[in-house]
């Protein structure tokens, strides 16, 4: 591809970086952000191979699905013209393999800082299922931050290797597709590179401990690798005890996982190292991760046909879900969010809709209770009672009759919240007069009548 090329509409190719068994990496821009990126193409020749093909694409998803600092970070996957690439990270630096060439040997104390940040890598890769398969220094990046410390990342996932008892069995990684670099390859692998586990990786990582810290391979060739033992030419016997473990035949015999192993190189790290090697166990331990990386492809299906490999690569809705981010604290360490773990046979969507149906239930109950309560407190309504017919009132009963204000009964009334009443006004009869004639007094008790 010529210097100048847009890809997509909005990456600019600049320059090519390096070439590959799989493809060439490509140094870019984003012309939006104005952002420099790496896009690695696959091979024209190799397009036309549909295991392939979904073999490179997985490479995105792989590293995509692991969070941590060392892994190359992937900002986009698409194709053009049939041939598919990846966008990832544009990284300043050299190879762990240029460095080891250029300097010969590492300090074991540099040495273990290194494969200890590859070992954060790979404890999640493991505990996501993936085997990278195809650990060497070629593969181990030293890329510069931004304050020119170097921060290791762990390249090419692209010949990994998914859990088949967690996403079953699958054509990319038959033994008729050679995978891997030999001299780094465990006996198992040169076997059979189906049937490998995290152990395999280990290997590897004792390949590179070894080499780093002896400026050459324990074995010369494949026949080397499953027939004889490497001469421990290790100055340190501690060391070459940890190194050669992870260099046993057999697999029982290494180490079980990258947590142990960084353990054991404890004594040789750095106060940074230590600090990786607390992340590791936790990440290692950690539980409620949770992913889908089906790698379920039908070989002869996409072999006849290359866009199906892209297709089931862009489409498959069986694609990572999103996973516990562990974030660093100041002091390095990191922090998990507290998780719910989702059910193997459940569903997002169900799930979804059983809490808005318990949410209404206990809505709907909160709004009853409301009700009853406030029915409760509201005042009893009026009664109208009719009254009895008056009983005739003579004149010389009125006279003698004396005026009794606790004897007025007030008629009921209703206190209503928003409405203030205007306060009674009593009315107090004036007190009839004596008189000594009949039709005087009548009179006048009319009018105390009236007025009550």
């Amino acid at each position: 591809m010529e210097p100048g090329t847009v890809i997509a509409g909005k990456y600019r190719v600049e320059r090519v970086l390096g070439e590959g068994g799989m493809g060439i990496v490509y140094a870019a821009t984003h012309l939006g952000l104005r952002e420099r990126v790496a896009i690695k193409m696959l091979a024209p020749e190799l397009a036309s191979h549909g295991v392939v093909v979904a073999r490179f694409l997985r490479e995105a998803r792989a590293a995509a699905a692991i969070k941590g600092d060392h892994v190359v970070r992937v900002v986009d996957v698409d194709a053009i013209d049939g041939k598919p690439y990846i966008v990832m990270e544009y990284l300043e630096g050299e190879s762990l393999a240029d460095a080891l060439a250029r300097e010969g040997r590492f300090p074991l104390r540099r040495l273990v800082d290194h494969v200890l940040q590859a070992c954060e890598a790979l404890a999640e890769a493991h505990r996501l299922g993936i085997v990278h398969r195809d650990l060497k220094p070629g593969n181990l990046f030293l890329a510069r931050r931004p304050d020119g410390s170097a921060v290791l990342k762990v390249l090419d996932f692209g010949i990994s290797k998914f859990d088949p008892v967690e996403y079953g069995e699958s054509t990319l990684t038959d033994t008729k597709h050679p995978l891997g670099t030999p001299l780094y390859m465990s006996p198992e692998q040169l076997a059979s590179a189906a049937r490998v586990d995290a152990r395999t990786d280990i290997w590897a990582l004792g390949v590179v401990l070894f080499e780093g810290a002896t400026g050459r391979l324990p074995f010369a060739s494949v026949l080397e690798t499953l027939n004889a033992d490497p001469t421990p030419d290790l100055t340190d016997d501690s060391f070459a005890d940890v190194v050669m473990r992870c260099l046993t035949k057999s697999p029982d015999g290494r180490f079980t996982d990258v947590a142990s192993l960084a353990e054991a190189l404890r004594p040789w790290a750095s106060s940074d190292g230590h600090r990786s090697i607390d992340r590791i166990a936790r990440i290692a331990s950690f539980e409620g991760a949770e992913v889908t990386l089906v790698e379920k492809v039908d070989s002869a299906a996409t072999d006849r046909d290359p866009d199906a490999a892209i297709a089931f690569a862009e489409t498959d809705p069986a694609t990572t879900r999103p996973l516990p981010r562990q974030q660093p604290d100041t002091l390095g360490a990191t922090s998990s969010a507290p998780t719910i773990p989702r059910s193997p046979k459940g569903s997002p969507r169900r799930a979804v809709f059983a809490s808005v149906a318990i949410g209404a239930i206990g809505f709907a109950a909160l709004v009853a209770m409301f009700m009853r309560d406030r029915d409760s407190q509201r005042t009893p309504p009026v009664t109208t009672t009719h009254a009895a017919p008056p009983v005739p009132v003579t004149a010389s009963q009125v006279a003698s009759a004396s005026y009794e204000p606790s004897a007025v009964v007030p008629a009921p009334s209703i206190a209503l919240p928003s409405v203030t009443s205007a306060p009674k006004k009593v009315v107090t009869p004036p007190k009839p007069k004596p008189s000594t004639s009949t039709a005087p007094a009548a009179k006048s008790a009319a009018k105390s009548n009236e007025d009550i």
